[in-house]
């Protein structure tokens, strides 16, 4: 893949200003980027970003899989959203006034800076459509009343009440109150090293975010006021807070990062550093002073080049996840016993998925599956088996890879939804 369009593509950066005007298709993939799997199973949800403006829009798709042999899209259900879709997040509260309760489904779209909120049932979306486009109760493209979106909006992270996005164009971190009725705005915050990935801490309740020139892993979180401190005209309810950041990798002053995720206790960090193709490790267990500690556990682990995203997949031996306001449901408790805790790295110019054992701290696996693979999502499919499905943004489809342990083909490509 040509490296223009590796910057056209993940750092939102214009390449033609031209709109074609044609509808996306619902039967289709095209430069498909975030996916996420419905806490109850069969279901998985995918943002189309139209990177190269084939088509009008981006689109939102669904994939049944239960069916056929390793799934296939419900081309009716498909509804159209912004160009440029980042990180797809789904999230299903514990307790509602109605049950079942609904799923709650984020997406941003960076060509027009908007956040798109809807909610699934099953293979059905719902965004305050007209027709198979998502109305405008759906994009939220404000902060409030006076204050536009930061541009470029891409990562998304959800903690307990918390909602953090970053905005790539800007190097900001937006954070909003999650609630019923979707997110809220709370406060933003320009951070020196610029903004890509985003993840929460799970016991210290700090963001992590890689910035997008650099090899810092910036630590921030947000701060509410006091009630009392309020102002009548005062537009936000919170501040952003630094904390001490990270510096990852073995070429500080000329590499970059990029994915991060946490271990499910928040015990262990996990940096991509592209520029060295490598994963670092960090023990970010909390000190005496309920501090995480941000110690480096491993050299860099070899992941390939074009080093992308990292996903974790359910819990290490002995590891317990905290108690969430979130309801995992049915699929992600399959997903914490199968997934033994194992993190998956996105290789795009490798066109593969490097797994990587955090016990081990060595590679075990290398999937080759497809041209430029981006996001991968985890889901037990009819028979409880665990399956991984990858977007492959250059090549139009999904990836379907398996993980079921003990399986005679576990860790190998058994096909292609397109």
């Amino acid at each position: 893949m040509k490296p223009l369009f590796v910057a056209c593509a993940f750092l939102a950066l214009s390449c033609s200003d031209e709109e074609i005007g044609q509808a996306p298709p619902a039967d289709a993939f095209f430069s498909p980027t975030g996916i996420a799997a419905h806490p109850d199973g069969q279901y998985l949800y995918v943002a189309n970003a139209g990177f190269d403006r084939r088509y009008r829009s981006g689109s939102l798709q669904v994939i049944d899989a239960f069916a056929g042999d390793i799934g296939q899209v419900v081309p009716e259900s498909t509804v159209e959203i912004g160009l440029y879709a980042g990180e797809l997040a789904l999230l299903k509260a514990k307790s509602c006034a109605s049950e079942p309760c609904a799923v709650q489904g984020l997406v941003p779209t960076r060509d027009d800076s908007r956040l798109v909120h809807f909610t699934v049932e099953q293979a059905k979306i719902d965004c305050h459509q007209d027709g198979k486009t998502c109305g405008n109760d759906a994009l939220i493209s404000a902060f409030n009343d006076d204050l536009e979106m930061s541009k470029g909006p891409y990562s998304l992270a959800i903690d307990a009440d918390w909602l953090a996005v970053s905005h790539v164009d800007e190097g900001e971190v937006s954070f909003w109150r999650l609630n019923a009725e979707g997110p809220e705005f709370a406060c933003s915050g320009l951070l020196s090293g610029g903004a890509t990935s985003v993840a929460w801490h799970p016991v210290a309740h700090r963001l992590y975010v890689t910035d997008r020139y650099g090899t810092l892993v910036q630590v921030v979180s947000p701060q509410l006021f006091d009630h009392r401190r309020l102002e009548v005209n005062q537009t936000t309810s919170c501040e952003v807070v630094g904390h001490p950041s990270i510096a990852v990798g073995a070429f500080q002053d000329s590499g970059f990062s990029r994915g991060i995720a946490l271990s499910a206790d928040g015990s262990l960090l996990y940096v991509i550093d592209s520029s060295d193709g490598a994963l670092w490790i960090y023990d970010s267990s909390l000190d005496e002073n309920g501090e995480p500690r941000h110690l480096p556990v491993s050299k860099g682990i070899p992941v390939g080049r074009g080093a992308n995203l990292v996903r974790v997949a359910g819990l290490r031996p002995g590891e317990s996840r905290l108690e969430e306001a979130w309801d995992r449901g049915a699929a992600g408790q399959i997903i914490d016993e199968k997934g033994g805790g194992l993190v998956y790295v996105s290789a795009l110019d490798d066109g593969q998925i490097v797994v990587i054992d955090p016990t081990l701290r060595a590679a075990i696996a290398h999937i080759k599956v497809c041209p430029s693979p981006h996001d991968i999502a985890f889901l037990p499919n009819a028979e409880g088996q665990l399956r991984g499905y990858v977007t492959c943004f250059e090549s139009d489809r999904i990836a379907v890879i398996d993980l079921e342990p003990g399986s005679e083909t576990r860790f190998t490509h058994l096909g292609d939804i397109q």
